[in-house]
């Protein structure tokens, strides 16, 4: 498994396979680039304490889910896809 991870002046994009999630400091989100009925999400841990997850929320359409946060820093993220797996997690 190849895990890929992008950076910008405003957030970090990691893919495992062909779903991604993408963090800024605050919020997150995904993406499913499969069309096999998995669901795809942000794994996400802050600052303090918190965690949750963003589901891309649309399938496979080509669009990215929405951005979402608990408004508390993001420090680590990774994507994860149901009955696959996860990527590595990356440092914010």
């Amino acid at each position: 498994m190849v895990v890929t991870v992008s950076t910008s002046a405003s957030a970090a994009t990691i893919s495992h396979g062909s779903d991604k999630a993408e963090a800024s400091d605050t919020q997150a989100r995904a993406y499913d680039g499969e069309y096999d009925n998995n669901g795809v999400y942000a794994d996400v841990y802050t600052l303090n304490g918190g965690h949750y997850s963003v589901w891309d929320g649309n399938g496979a359409d080509g669009n990215w889910g929405p951005w979402s946060g608990n408004g508390s820093r993001i420090t680590k993220f990774r994507v994860c896809e149901d009955r696959v797996g996860c990527s590595a997690w990356v440092n914010l």
